[in-house]
């Protein structure tokens, strides 16, 4: 612990009991995430709190801020090396030869393991310069997926490899087959990138026996477990130093510089720091999977939903656990010749309408793994994003084709008082007027605004967001001019962390259903920098973001580092629509793709 008024002054918390073992013996239930301890201490009431929701500044900014703060591409040890490591090209093809280090500059020592292939050298422009022209021979690759352009088509045509059916009420199929009307639609989300600002790095010191890791690993404990079976090593012998990374938003690289660091120290037998470089990181980071959503509604003569069929698929987002437990987590034991440590794990799909009959599942369809610049993994709010983006937009869908307010609609089939609570604060801060989508009057050309809600809980956090939009009709140009976002995530903390959060969240999900896509070809991943794999600037934020808290001391807090992230692109898609009569079901929503919806709009 540190003192707040001199940060000179240290202690530990053993020295704060004055040495003594606390000798108490825990009642506990669960294991890992579901760990529960029951305890006999009596918490305070939330009346008698007296920092607990009081704003508290940050003590990390300020070095932040002048550039003082020390994170992990700031580490660094004595007689250490730098190192880089050679990917496959193609993705999947074999090591052959790697030749010509003698001519490199330098002493630069190459580290082979299969298909494995680094080079080691004194300074970092060494690495860099030795990884760019060391001359190396690859197989054809043996990895095949289908062209980006059939990607979807793709996802629906295969064979689900596991179905989850997470909700179920009533009889479904018999009441869309007596359903006076019937309306369909499906939904496409992108491969993503963590997109991190800061490309992943790493420091590792394996020698006599034991190992040192520097990382900003999300799990250092599992890091740890992970990296003594890679390096056949006694878990007891690795240590993992946790130092801040530029971002943290799931299974990011993080892990897998980690391990490129120690398969290379512990060839070299000296401390080894691994940078990795923009296409590194936007190249061969675990993605964010792709999901498709297909929802069929069925209504009565009266105009009241009576079914709600709900599927969504992806490659699991879990075929790089979050957690790097075992050394089949990392890309570089894949090219060593392990086998990948995937789990299969459907879509998450949540969302809370009262239809009478409704059935929601998951399926995951099979997707190569192995030493793949496409590998799938946990990002921000998993999967979720995806899922609510073809939920909330066919909720839009169904409101306007009966020719009622989005808000209005939603409220109908709700239950829950805290998802009802968010959407009229929502509304109520935006200065939202009833009325059907698209407004009357939309104009086939020129400047179109236009506004439109989503609504979504993530675990027990409620939220809904509005989004008021700006389309330009001759170039498909989007902007942003006001997100509304009303949230409750039981009992705040600190309000100034959480709207910190919330802004944090309402930004990066508006990148993604404005410009993130993942670009690929058979020969591997083509997005590799910013010009090909775009992210929200300055000039494309939006111009205004109002938040609405709402507190709950009566409720535990349940999580706010990611629900804010998860209705902001079915909230912008139904803005388009409500502005332009035009529909998107792709993300991201480009200019392209707004051009070629206004030309087939009805």
């Amino acid at each position: 612990m540190r003192r707040t008024d001199d940060t000179t002054k240290t202690a530990s918390f053993g020295e704060l009991i004055g040495g003594r073992h606390f000798d108490v013996t825990l009642k506990t239930s669960g294991e890992g995430s579901s760990l529960d301890v029951a305890g006999s201490a009596r918490p305070k009431s939330p009346d008698q709190y007296t920092i607990v929701g009081q704003p508290v500044p940050r003590i990390d900014i300020p070095d932040k801020a002048t550039g003082r703060f020390t994170y992990i591409v700031d580490v660094r040890v004595p007689d250490m090396l730098h190192g880089r490591v050679i990917r496959p090209a193609p993705p999947g093809a074999r090591l052959l030869a790697a030749e010509g280090a003698q001519a490199l500059p330098g002493s630069v020592k190459v580290v082979r393991k299969g298909n494995f292939l680094g080079v080691v050298a004194d300074t970092e422009w060494d690495a860099i310069q030795a990884a760019r022209n060391l001359k190396v021979t690859w197989s054809p690759s043996e990895v095949s997926w289908p062209p980006m352009a059939d990607l979807y088509r793709v996802m629906w045509s295969m064979p689900a490899r596991l179905r989850r059916v997470m909700g179920e009420v009533g009889d479904v199929d018999a009441a869309l087959a007596k359903a006076a009307r019937t309306i369909e639609a499906r939904y496409e989300w992108p491969f993503l990138s963590h997109a991190m600002m800061g490309p992943s790095c790493a420091v590792a010191d394996v020698r006599d026996g034991g190992a040192t890791i520097w990382s900003s690993t999300q799990h250092p404990h599992q890091l740890r477990q992970g990296l003594a079976e890679l390096i056949d090593l006694p878990p007891g012998t690795v240590r993992v130093i946790w130092v801040e990374g530029s971002g943290s938003y799931g299974r990011s690289g993080s892990d897998d510089a980690a391990a490129d660091a120690a398969l290379l120290s512990q060839a070299v037998g000296r401390p080894v720091r691994v940078q990795w470089m923009r296409a590194d990181e936007t190249g061969w980071d675990p993605k964010g999977p792709p999901v498709v959503t297909a929802i069929r509604a069925g209504l009565d003569d009266q105009g009241n939903v009576v079914a709600w069929d709900y599927v969504a698929r992806d490659f699991t987002g879990r075929g790089v656990p979050p957690q790097p437990e075992r050394a089949g987590n990392f890309l570089a034991a894949h090219l060593i010749g392990l086998p990948a440590d995937s789990i299969d794990e459907p879509p998450n799909l949540q969302e809370a309408y009262a239809f009478p009959n409704k059935r929601r599942a998951g399926e995951v369809v099979p997707w190569p793994q192995e030493a793949s610049p496409l590998r799938t993994g946990y990002l921000r709010a998993p999967s979720q994003p995806g899922t609510t983006f073809g939920a909330e937009s066919f909720v839009d869908e169904l409101a306007a084709a009966l020719r009622v307010d989005p808000v209005e609609f939603r409220l109908r089939y709700l239950q829950d008082p805290r998802a009802i609570a968010v959407i009229q604060a929502a509304a109520q801060k935006a200065g939202w007027i009833s009325r059907p989508s698209p407004k009357k009057g939309v104009s086939p050309s020129g400047l179109a605004t236009g506004r439109g809600i989503a609504y979504a809980p993530r675990g027990n956090t409620r939220l809904a967001t509005i989004a008021e939009v700006e389309v330009n009709q001759a170039t498909g140009q989007i902007h942003i001019s006001r997100l509304v976002i009303a949230h409750d995530c039981g009992l705040i903390i600190n309000p100034d962390g959480l709207r910190g959060t919330i802004e944090a969240n309402l930004i990066q999900s508006t990148s993604w259903a404005l410009k993130e896509e993942v670009q690929f070809e058979r020969s591997g991943v083509t997005s590799v920098d910013w010009a090909t794999y775009p992210i929200l600037r300055t000039p494309d934020a939006p111009d205004a973001i109002d938040i609405v808290l709402i507190n709950h001391p009566d409720l535990a807090p349940s999580g706010a580092g990611e629900p804010a992230a998860v209705a902001t692109a079915p909230a912008i898609a139904n803005a388009i629509y409500d502005a332009t009569g035009a529909r998107l079901r792709t993300a991201p929503l480009t200019p392209a793709r707004l051009k070629d919806a206004l030309l087939r709009r009805a």
